[in-house]
């Protein structure tokens, strides 16, 4: 079964040799919402007037998707792009949750519960298939080298993976002149890919999050 690309990016935060907490997971719900909002805005069913969020015509059959685009466009009032992020979050705060259900329910993780230092309850997070992690690091280093994006979910795991930082854990297996010089690649093909209005607010938020340590 092909891994969505919410699933994607958290297998790029996973560690294959320590201990994943769950928790230190959570700051990520933004992140992982705004590959949906980036969905919506393609799809016509969000649209940007004014620098103010508004609704567009809905067609998706995604439940979550409709519960925040339902918020929109029943609002009295027009609110910015990052006042609508941080309302839906603070509303519909599960998406980590059920992406680690999907990945738990492939058995690629396992989700434990047991105690930090035997006594405050704590669950940890193990990779129960470590090579599905590796060959999808392997995949984006080899893009990355080859400058050759294959499409735009790919492109956006990139861009998301360098707004977050997350080379130390997505190449976890190389040194750190190797990651340098793969996070240079990177963000050197990123620059010359022109976004459109819409990947541009995405993108912007996306590093509003990572600034202010959502990442």
């Amino acid at each position: 079964m092909e891994l969505g690309i919410k699933e994607k990016f958290l297998l790029m935060r996973l560690r294959t040799q320590k201990k994943n907490y769950v928790n230190t997971f959570k700051v990520l719900e933004r992140s992982l919402l705004l590959f949906d909002v980036l969905e919506m805005f393609q799809d016509n069913e969000l649209l940007m007037e004014r620098k103010k969020l508004s609704a567009g015509k809905f067609s998706s059959d995604n439940a979550r998707k409709k519960v925040f685009y339902e918020m929109v466009k029943f609002s009295t009032r027009k609110r910015s792009f990052n006042n609508w992020m941080q309302r839906f979050y603070l509303k519909k705060n599960k998406y980590i949750d059920e992406s680690l259900r999907r990945l738990e329910a492939q058995s690629i993780i396992k989700i434990e519960n047991g105690k930090f230092l035997g006594v405050f309850p704590v669950k940890t997070i193990v990779l129960l298939k470590p090579k599905v992690k590796i060959d999808l690091a392997n995949q984006l280093e080899k893009a990355i080298q080859q400058g050759h994006y294959q499409d735009k979910k790919q492109t956006l795991l990139l861009r998301q993976l360098d707004n977050n930082y997350f080379y130390y854990y997505a190449f976890e297996n190389k040194t750190w002149k190797e990651r340098s010089e793969l996070k240079k690649q990177n963000k050197k093909q990123l620059k010359a890919i022109t976004m459109n209005s819409h990947e541009k607010i995405v993108n912007n938020y996306a590093l509003h999050l990572a600034y202010n340590g959502y990442a």
